[in-house]
């Protein structure tokens, strides 16, 4: 029979971190534990409960490293599992790993050679002589060469913060631009992601940023996720593209799972490609997402982390899968593997997400639906969006001011077909942001007074 395991996972950052966690509390023969800030949810406090959480700074290895040791001392148990499911903790997972002698573990040696350090991730790479786009590392005080750099090359490029865990400071900077406008594109990139305040941002130095720059490879990013266990074995759990918004901003705004608008030899030389690349990185007891695009017909990296995708798209995966993905991840950390199919249930076949913005910055929301949820013939959907009636406020946001989003999931349709459902969905939403001035006059008309009650004309 086998023994019940203590598993620790150290602390994801996000709003995606409830699904997650509230997956792994599922699984038997484990009991989890966290390592995490106070900033928990009560969500979080209540799955886990106060005898198996860590309160740390998980963002510092050492701290980590001392908390987490105070914990089993006081609690008198060890942990046979380390890992994480966050961005920002793979290198500190791997200290905290290795100081507790764990041995089923992602080194840090090699953590270190993934997303978390884009610069070492390239490094590497270039050591292997795998395809990549060329880079150039810089800061504030290398901007010259970093824009010597930009006028050897023959594409456009792309600028991104060495270490973010986000697409916050990404940008696209086209060909012909002067030291001026490139030096503004910089200061634009690091405000964005300033701007974008995530948990872990705290614990790093914000104004000394590290950027690189890199040729630019037009076309779509799609991502290869999995698996890979202590002999390097690579599982493949889902395949994914994103969509993008308009340069100079490159952020994901919507993602499509499988991918459609690659042909099978293509999707096969990806996955390929993402294989060797977990090789030469010595990626092992971890998961993996490998974002990719395509030169030449010839995939080239833009980054991998050693963890599954971020909560939504294992999610999705998840929806799409006939095994439990989770139970999946953690087998790779057992003598063998466990395939555990889940009993009677009916797959999606797809999947497919949008955000879309307004370009009001200030303003009233009018035609907001709220949370809805509908099925149609094909496919279920639920939309996400502001509210009726909402002041809106929101300076600098590069993209405009949040609207709603959009999912689908269908059993029968195809990943294309559904996503063009989705777009005759959004074709057919009325929701938007009026201007101030607008806005006043909307509600002068939409609304009614009546003794001291504010009631809506139509419902009078």
């Amino acid at each position: 029979m086998m023994r019940v395991k203590n598993v620790l996972i150290v602390n994801w950052g996000t709003a995606t971190a409830i699904y997650v966690l509230r997956e792994c509390n599922k699984l038997d023969k484990y009991v989890f534990y966290l390592a995490s800030t106070p900033e928990i949810s009560e969500e979080i406090k209540e799955l886990f409960g106060d005898d198996r959480i860590v309160i740390t700074n998980p963002y510092d290895p050492i701290r980590l490293c001392e908390d987490v040791s105070k914990f089993i001392v006081d609690k008198g148990i060890l942990f046979d599992i380390v890992t994480t499911f966050f961005e920002m903790c793979v290198y500190q997972t791997a200290v905290l790993a290795e100081y507790l002698g764990v041995k089923k573990r992602l080194l840090l040696k090699d953590a270190l050679k993934t997303s978390v350090n884009k610069y070492l991730m390239r490094i590497e790479l270039e050591k292997a002589g795998l395809n990549q786009p060329k880079f150039f590392k810089f800061d504030k005080n290398s901007i010259k060469e970093a824009f010597k750099f930009f006028e050897k090359i023959r594409s456009a490029a792309i600028i991104k913060p060495v270490h973010s865990g986000h697409s916050y400071g990404v940008r696209y900077i086209k060909k012909g631009v002067d030291l001026k406008v490139f030096k503004g594109l910089i200061d634009d990139a690091g405000r964005d992601y300033r701007g974008n305040y995530d948990e872990w941002m705290k614990y790093e130095n914000m104004e000394d940023l590290e950027f690189l720059i890199e040729e630019f490879v037009d076309g779509k990013i799609y991502s290869f996720d999995g698996i890979v266990d202590g002999k390097g074995r690579v599982d493949f759990i889902g395949s994914t593209e994103f969509e993008l918004s308009v340069p100079p901003i490159m952020q994901q705004i919507g993602h499509t799972i499988p991918i459609y608008s690659l042909d099978p030899k293509q999707i096969g030389t990806g996955k390929n490609y993402i294989e060797k690349v977990v090789g030469v990185l010595n990626l092992k007891y971890c998961g993996f997402h490998g974002e990719v695009k395509y030169l030449k017909n010839q995939p080239v990296l833009i980054e991998i982390s050693g963890r599954l995708p971020g909560g939504v798209i294992t999610g999705a995966y998840q929806h799409l899968s006939k095994y439990n993905v989770f139970d999946k991840f953690l087998s790779v950390f057992d003598e063998g593997r466990r395939e555990k199919l889940l009993v009677n249930k009916k797959s999606y076949k797809s999947e497919t997400m949008k955000i879309i913005f307004s370009d009001k910055n200030m303003g009233i929301v009018k035609g907001g639906l709220g949370d809805v949820q509908k099925k149609r013939k094909d496919f279920v959907y639920k939309t996400r969006s502001r509210n009726e009636g909402e002041k809106i406020n929101e300076k600098n946001n590069p993209f405009g001011i949040w609207l709603y989003e959009i999912v689908l999931r269908s059993k029968k349709l195809s990943s294309r077909k559904l996503v063009a459902e989705r777009d005759c969905l959004i074709k057919e939403q009325e929701i938007q942001v009026v201007g101030i001035n607008q806005g006043k006059a909307w509600l002068k008309q939409s609304f009614a007074k009546i003794g001291n009650k504010l009631i809506r004309k139509n419902d009078v």
